[in-house]
């Protein structure tokens, strides 16, 4: 289940079945009783939606945030080192691109990269990007918070360094 036509026929599959789950239920909302087929009906509808729904999002093309935190920013034990960034779930100040920040959102995952002396990397999940300040240019800033993270290997990955130590990756 990888190209697009899927995906719609189970977006399809699954509204389907929210309108069929609504239609059975329907009369419990004037306070009557459900005779027990119907819920019975319901109750094996309920799994197949959320089946449905995990497939759908198990088969949705996650966007990458990878951010950059090099031991020039900060030294480890320091705010703005990798460590602090690892340990916390925040990295703090990232610029992104506008028209990136639409691509972003909880679920993505993160990639949280040192590129310098000390090559590593660990990957999570995006929580939330938080709008913090502006540059003199007018780009805006974001506090990048993330979740589950862990250490594993470093790949190699090189960031431009006029993408403000961040990439996007689709």
């Amino acid at each position: 289940m990888n190209n697009n036509q899927d995906l719609q026929e189970l977006e399809i599959k699954a509204a389907d079945l929210g309108k069929r789950l609504w239609e059975l239920a329907a009369p419990a909302k004037d306070k009557q009783a459900l005779p027990l087929d119907s819920l019975i009906e319901i109750d094996r509808l309920s799994v197949d939606l959320r089946d449905t729904i995990q497939k759908i999002l198990n088969n949705t093309k996650k966007t990458t945030l990878v951010i950059s935190a090099p031991y020039s920013r900060g030294k480890p034990g320091t705010p703005n080192s990798f460590e602090t960034y690892f340990q916390t779930g925040v990295g703090k100040g990232y610029i992104i691109h506008s028209t990136e920040i639409g691509k972003l959102g909880p679920g993505s995952t993160v990639v949280l990269l040192r590129q310098d002396k000390l090559k590593q990397r660990a990957e999570g999940i995006l929580v939330k990007l938080v709008a913090t300040s502006k540059t003199p240019k007018g780009n805006q800033r974001y506090d990048v918070y993330f979740k589950d993270q862990g250490m594993v290997t470093f790949k190699g990955e090189k960031l431009n360094p006029f993408d403000f130590g961040v990439a996007v990756i689709d």
